[in-house]
């Protein structure tokens, strides 16, 4: 078979010839292709990396969705569950896995809480953790009573690391018992011993809450001091398939007829809205990567095509159409598409190291690099693709406009000042959308990130009229402390939390709308000093006995607004009251889930008991102080809820969005330097041979730096705060808390910043200006 193809030499030539005359401008394409590209491919990967990461926890620590439990008393001491009836629950169709530990009386000196864990037992596809250094949970098993495991926040408390040796205090079994039943505190006057933290390890439960600090000792600890320690083994941990969930779990049952059989908790639910924040935030990041270097390529586009077009009359004259001087101008840029194309690839996989961030990535099993070719394959071709459409569209746009003109600068009268500003408007305006794209993404990731400092930092925005809690277990104890904290200059103001009394009702009260039931725990606050105010992000707060405040999520589920009526089965019957207000419950690990009423209004529905204290601190006083005086009481810092708190869990993306922008915009003003010096050659020429000397070369450059860099810090900055508002408020406001913005410090120093950068790239314009002399210039014209 034979193939004619009409290929036209002089074109070809003319083609090869453009390419080393332009390579630096070739260059800065294929960099910009690169970095835009790669920084858009590395974001949808890290989107795709963040959703994956916890799902593939779990399945590397084999999370058990079964769960035994028995806590029963014999003689005094824990009988616990038979160990020897794991042969049986490994032949159950359906079992991956068992792992069966035990609950042991010892606390490491430098934390003095006593209750961590031992392995008894592992078959299969048993629970293990994910292991950050040292060993693992396959070498503790194998290891001897003096080898322990540590997560990171016992590490913390204790202020070891792997290799360190832990003294431990132990309790005896009779002290166990007394612990757990009585909940009393006991000083623990069982054997002084020492263990070797041998590795750190993270579960999937520790991931997705936050974790205790906890020791876990191996099955020789276990062997060894089971009969002078106090221990439970209460718990066991079945991993099964989950469509035979339910038969396994009656298998189980016919096992254990004594103990619980419960489905495991459903540990990525804590994570939803965190890992949704962080993917969508991925996403946001690589659409303005996208947009970015498509802004970028197509200034940059447009201004080398034109500046290719200065030779269509030469392509003319070899015969080429319209069409072919098209080709050949997009065949230029072709190879510098390839080569960014196929870097922005390499950059895409070099980046994934960075994601994911924050809670997820403690949820990454497999930190560091990662191919991920299902997403980075399309992603390059895209890139690849995108960018040719630009390079198209730019090339035809060129054919339009076959001389670069400068435009007229008007009421200018200084020739200095009028041939800088035409420059920046002219060939430089691709430096003016680089120093927009800077200016804007750094203001923005500013705002958006001091705005989220304060809203993390200022408790009223997330519902609490208090900086300070204390929970304790005696109903006593808390009302005569918060009687004594009363007195303190320091507190401006002390609440008691009431709550419904644990053995009334341990389940929650019954609450009932049109759109279903469900248990609620209501709350109401009795003042001992000043006023603890409910503050609610939606409506107001509950002022008669016949009105609640309540959470959104309860809202939803109930399928109500405020303004609607519920009815809560109280002690003496059904109660009907009004949803006046949505509360975010401070005091709550999980948003959304709160329920206020007046202290009457409780009363009327429920014996109610005192369930904790807080403090509001006074203005002029120092909280860290305040908190470090009242320690021992067991006075902490307000947090916020889980879902306000996760806004803080972004990591570093908003400044990876800076730094990105940052990249395309230097490399726009760079791209704008070579067109500014390779246009502007023939009048700057012109000018320097009537008579312009150095300094007026560079005044010129100097002009066209000012023209920039205020265009720059007013649009951009003007930009930047608009999208980073909108964005906090977008953030916040999902998650129920008030968004209060603040202007962000630190603007002055940008803008210094986008100056200098700007002053730079006109000396170098000025400098690369000036090694031709002006009559080489008019010559080469």
């Amino acid at each position: 078979m034979r193939f004619n193809v009409n290929v036209n030499t002089g074109a070809l030539l003319w083609v090869r010839r453009a390419c080393r005359g332009h390579w630096a401008t070739l260059l800065v394409f294929a960099v910009i292709v690169a970095i835009g590209g790669g920084a858009t491919v590395a974001s949808m990967a890290a989107a795709h990396r963040t959703e994956t990461a916890f799902p593939r926890m779990l399945d590397v620590t084999n999370e058990p969705n079964l769960l035994v439990q028995a806590l029963e008393i014999d003689n005094g001491r824990f009988s616990g569950l038979d160990p020897t009836l794991l042969d049986r629950v490994m032949e159950i169709p359906g079992v991956e896995g068992v792992w069966q530990f035990a609950f042991i009386g010892v606390a490491a000196e430098g934390y003095d809480q006593p209750f961590n864990i031992a392995s008894v037992e592992r078959r299969g596809e048993g629970t293990r953790f994910s292991p950050i250094y040292g060993s693992g949970i396959e070498q503790l098993e194998q290891a001897g009573p003096e080898v322990v495991l540590a997560n990171e926040e016992m590490l913390d408390e204790l202020g070891a690391t792997v290799g360190d040796t832990v003294n431990l205090r132990t309790l005896t079994p009779d002290e166990f018992v007394q612990l757990l039943t009585e909940d009393a505190e006991v000083v623990g006057s069982g054997p002084k011993l020492t263990a070797v933290i041998a590795g750190v390890g993270r579960s999937a439960a520790g991931v997705s809450d936050n974790p205790d600090p906890f020791l876990l000792f191996s099955r020789a600890f276990y062997d060894t001091y089971k009969s002078t320690v106090g221990s439970c083994v209460c718990v066991i941990d079945v991993t099964a398939e989950p469509d035979q969930l339910d038969a396994v779990a009656n298998q189980l049952r016919a096992i254990y007829p004594n103990a619980s059989v419960d489905p495991g908790e459903n540990l990525s639910a804590r994570l939803e809205d965190t890992v949704a924040l962080q993917r969508r935030a991925w996403w946001a990041i690589a659409a303005v990567a996208a947009l970015a270097t498509a802004i970028v390529l197509i200034q940059a586009g447009i201004r080398f095509g034109r500046a290719l077009a200065a030779d269509d009359d030469t392509l003319a004259a070899l015969g080429l159409t319209t069409r072919e001087r098209r080709l050949a101008r997009s065949a230029v840029m072709l190879p510098a598409v390839l080569i960014g194309s196929a870097a922005a690839g390499v950059l895409a996989f070099a980046l994934s190291g960075v994601a994911p961030v924050g809670i997820t990535a403690k949820a990454e099993p497999e930190p560091g690099l990662r191919w991920d070719p299902m997403v980075v394959l399309p992603g390059a071709v895209g890139v690849l693709l995108g960018s040719i459409a630009i390079i198209a569209a730019t090339s035809a746009a060129a054919g339009r406009h076959r001389q670069a003109r400068l435009g007229r600068t008007v009421g200018a009268t200084d020739p200095v000042r009028a041939l800088g500003v035409r420059f920046a408007f002219g060939p430089g305006r691709g430096a003016i959308v680089g120093a927009v794209l800077a200016t804007a993404g750094l203001v923005g990731v500013l705002s958006l990130q001091q705005s989220i400092d304060h809203v993390l930092a200022t408790p009223r925005l997330y519902g609490a009229d208090f900086d300070a809690s204390i929970f304790l277990d005696s109903g006593a104890d808390i009302r005569m402390t918060a009687t004594m904290l009363a007195a303190d200059r320091d507190i401006d103001a002390a609440a008691l939390v009431l709550s419904q009394q644990n053995g009334q009702d341990a389940e929650g009260l019954l609450a009932t709308s049109q759109g279903g039931s469900l248990a609620v725990f209501p709350r109401a606050f009795e003042n001992v000093k000043d006023e603890v105010a409910v503050l609610t992000t939606a409506g107001r707060a509950p002022l008669r006995p016949d009105e609640a405040a309540v959470g959104a999520k309860l809202l939803d589920q109930l399928s109500i607004a405020i303004g609607n009526q519920i009815m809560v089965e109280g002690r003496g019957g059904p109660v009907q009251l009004t949803v006046v207000g949505e509360y975010l419950d401070p005091s709550g690990d999980i948003s959304g889930l709160g329920f206020v009423m007046t202290q009457e209004g409780l009363s009327a529905l429920a014996d109610t008991a005192v369930d904790g204290s807080v403090y509001r601190f006074a203005a002029a006083s120092n909280h860290g102080e305040v908190l470090d005086r009242y320690a021992d009481l067991g006075l902490e810092a307000v947090n916020p809820p889980s879902e306000v708190r996760n806004i803080g869990e972004l990591g570093g993306l908003p400044n990876r969005a800076a730094q990105l922008l940052v990249l395309l915009g230097l490399a726009a003003m760079f791209n704008s330097v070579v067109q500014t010096v390779r246009i502007g050659r023939r009048p700057l020429a012109i000018h320097r041979a009537l008579g312009f000397t150095t300094g007026q070369v560079t005044g010129v450059h100097m002009w066209q730096a000012a023209v920039t860099a205020v265009l720059a810090v007013g649009a951009g900055g003007a930009i930047g705060l608009v999208v980073g508002r909108a964005i906090h408020r977008q953030l916040v406001e999902n998650v129920g808390a008030i968004a209060e913005s603040v202007v962000p410090g630190g603007l002055w120093s940008i803008a210094a910043g986008i100056a200098a950068v700007c002053v730079l790239a006109g000396l170098t314009a000025t400098v690369a200006a000036l090694r031709q002399p002006p009559g080489v210039a008019l010559r080469a014209e």
